[in-house]
């Protein structure tokens, strides 16, 4: 993933002629490059849109459910 956005960053910048050219230097596979590119969401932006909590909230839930389990609920 950082590996993509650093060949769309330097391909921005002008480093690069081509966005292939950018993928290639980079090893990365130019179709999820381009499709990064164009606006499609990575993967991880994908996960993050499918969680029912935020990590505030998975933490705050984590922590009330640590403490009633060591009052001796299951």
């Amino acid at each position: 993933e950082a590996a993509i956005q650093s060949a769309i960053t330097q391909f921005e910048n002008g480093q690069f002629r081509s966005l292939r050219a950018a993928a290639e230097a980079f090893d990365v596979p130019y179709r999820t490059t381009c499709a990064q590119f164009n606006g499609r969401p990575s993967r991880q932006q994908t996960h993050d849109l499918e969680r029912a909590l935020t990590p505030e909230q998975e933490q705050a839930l984590k922590k009330h459910l640590l403490s009633i389990a060591s009052w001796g609920f299951p």
